[in-house]
């Protein structure tokens, strides 16, 4: 299979042979176009909706949804962070998760 194609034909192709396909987000809620904390967000839907457009796949195509998400919110960047525990607690679970940011180490 060529790495650079019709994506969009593709996809309908694999769904018309009844084939599985499987789309992985890079985002979190917070970070959504239309349901984030704006102006901190990302220039695409973030939500399990956004794959249909932003690959083409009308969402009444899709049979199931598999969600996965942490125990606890966490926040990249700079933006409101609602839940933020800055306390012994938040300090806890940053510790006990090793949340760290990569770049900053906050």
């Amino acid at each position: 299979m060529p790495f650079v194609g019709n994506t969009t034909r593709l996809l309908h192709e694999s769904i018309q042979a009844g084939k599985n396909i499987l789309f992985e987000g890079a985002q979190g809620a917070l970070l959504d176009l239309d349901h984030g904390t704006f102006p901190f967000v990302t220039s695409s839907n973030a939500s399990a909706l956004g794959m249909a457009s932003g690959c083409g796949v009308p969402a009444a195509r899709v049979d199931k949804f598999i969600g996965v998400v942490k125990a606890y919110t966490t926040r990249v960047g700079a933006g409101p962070f609602p839940s933020e525990q800055d306390n012994e607690t938040g300090r806890y679970i940053r510790d006990r998760g090793n949340e760290y940011g990569t770049t900053t180490g906050r």
